[in-house]
């Protein structure tokens, strides 16, 4: 009747002493790398040549690129600027993504005043179409 507690005790201490992992596979394990929690930098994307398509192509008769003379990214105070000194009649603009170009399309052209103060503080690109024959020329090549 003694012996009927102690082979549960014996084996309870067999699994327990015997189901130990040995040093050598404690020695041997490799701690998992931690994921890096520094961000990949975000490349910026230059979508200039994509969204000056997408103005030329809008039938518009005057196209512009303003850029900031030092290259840099238009700040609030170049966007307040612009929109103290675009004239209303400005039909279309798409800022690039990576905020160093803005793309403009109208039908009307800049008064002197706008244009005066829009190139003091930024490059401008004139990218409106070219007629291939001017239109006072148009009709002097009829066959006589």
């Amino acid at each position: 009747m003694k012996f009927e507690h102690l082979i549960p005790f014996v084996l309870f201490l067999l699994i327990v002493l015997g189901c130990q992992p040995s040093q050598t596979v404690l020695n041997d394990r490799q701690p998992t790398p931690e994921p890096s929690t520094a961000s990949t930098p975000e490349i910026p994307v230059d979508d200039f040549a994509e969204r000056l398509k997408s103005v030329q192509t809008g039938g518009f008769y005057f196209v512009y690129a303003l850029r900031r003379k030092d290259g840099e990214v238009f700040t609030s105070e170049d966007k307040q600027y612009l929109r103290e000194n675009l004239p209303p009649d400005t039909n279309q603009k798409q800022l690039t993504s990576d905020n160093k170009a803005l793309i403009i399309g109208s039908n009307y052209l800049f008064p002197l005043v706008n244009l005066d103060a829009l190139q003091k503080r930024f490059k401008i690109e004139d990218y409106s179409p070219k007629e291939e024959t001017p239109k006072n020329e148009q009709n002097t090549n009829v066959n006589r």
